[in-house]
């Protein structure tokens, strides 16, 4: 799952790691907004994008990279799924991943790497 978050929600995320595990685990409303605890929804009645890969994630890591699990190798294609720093616990899935907007932006990738 990925979620766009606010300044202010970054913020707070860097002084409590914690509200990582809300953060992820905060459920999309039918209207396409946030719901969840009011600590972690800044962003209700903003635009929050929300991409829930599930099982998919491999599969496209493994198009944008040509690895299975190596994100080193492969430029800023690899950052897009595996990068960022782990935040919050690991709750069996593996902990968050937080892209800062800078490296975010390094990440995404090139419209000629996916045509």
């Amino acid at each position: 799952m990925a979620r766009t978050i606010d300044e202010q929600l970054l913020a707070n995320l860097h002084d409590d790691e914690s509200l990582a595990e809300e953060l992820v685990w905060d459920e999309e409303e039918e209207d396409g907004e946030a719901n969840g605890p009011a600590d972690v929804s800044s962003a209700k009645g903003r635009d929050t994008i929300w991409l829930d890969l599930d099982k998919s994630w491999h599969g496209i890591h493994f198009l944008l990279t040509g690895t299975d699990w190596s994100a080193g190798d492969a430029g800023a294609a690899g950052g897009a799924i595996l990068g960022g720093r782990p935040v919050g616990e690991d709750d069996g899935y593996g902990p968050a991943r937080l892209l800062e907007p800078a490296v975010r932006q390094c990440s995404s990738p090139s419209s000629d790497r996916l045509g």
